[in-house]
């Protein structure tokens, strides 16, 4: 009985323990061209080359060259977010005569929807060089 119980446990610990350590290193990978304010203030540098900006931020929306012949990226992310609040499900049940939402618990209860939005741009400026010389972001959210 006792080497029973000691295989059952090594056995739960052996399925365990891979899919664990799976799930932490899926929380800590890159997330590839997510753009945020943070990535951009800890990655975005004076003296940078073209190859490093795409490797640090992704391609840009939108690349202009001014009359001084110099190169401008545009980077333009927006995102929507809405969130629900009051909705009711609960426990029903259906006496003669009752529907099919009354079984599944749906009430008609109120709920609040709430949509904001968030923007973010970032210009970055090349000199004759090729290499960045300033940048620029601005970030809302309304």
């Amino acid at each position: 009985m006792r080497n029973t119980l000691s295989a059952i446990a090594l056995i739960t610990l052996m399925s365990v323990a891979p899919v664990a350590s799976a799930a932490e290193g899926s929380a800590t990978a890159p997330r590839g061209n997510d753009l945020t304010l943070g990535l951009i203030q800890r990655s975005i540098k004076a003296g940078m080359t073209t190859s490093e900006v795409v490797e640090s931020v992704g391609s840009p929306n939108l690349v202009t060259r001014g009359r001084n012949g110099r190169e401008s990226w545009v980077y333009d992310r927006f995102s929507t977010e809405t969130s629900e609040e009051g909705f009711h499900v609960g426990g029903g049940g259906m006496g003669a005569g009752g529907s099919v939402l009354g079984v599944i618990g749906v009430d008609g209860g109120k709920k609040k929807i709430t949509t904001s939005q968030r923007t973010l741009m970032l210009v970055v400026t090349f000199g004759a060089d090729g290499m960045v010389e300033t940048f620029t972001y601005r970030s809302s959210k309304f």
